[in-house]
């Protein structure tokens, strides 16, 4: 018998899923298969990658995640989804990036 309850998955991907654990009232778990990730283990600096990965996610951490991410701009903006990132024009420009990309570095004068 399972303990998981599934909150979303990827149908018939099996790329994602989230889910809590039925005794579990601190934390969410996603689990991610099958897909393109990167795992860094920070304390080393050493880094690994595989095929799975699942994480426990603390609730109220997780609730400010995804309140974040829909108060954000691209979370606001679903056509920003997949697209190239352009630091200097459009969207995503960052006028700091932009007013200093015309500056020459300090050891090419």
């Amino acid at each position: 018998m399972s303990t998981k309850a599934t909150i979303s998955y990827d149908n018939g991907q099996d790329d994602y899923h989230f889910y809590e654990e039925v005794f579990d009232a601190n934390n969410v778990y996603l689990e991610l298969s099958n897909c393109p990730f990167s795992l860094t283990q920070i304390a080393n600096g050493e880094h690994f990658k595989g095929t799975t990965v699942v994480t426990a996610i603390p609730v109220k951490v997780f609730r400010k995640i995804v309140e974040d991410w829909l108060n954000s701009s691209w979370g606001k903006n679903p056509e920003k989804d997949n697209k190239p990132v352009d630091f200097f024009t459009g969207d995503f420009a960052d006028p700091e990036l932009v007013n200093k990309s015309t500056e020459p570095c300090e050891d090419e004068e």
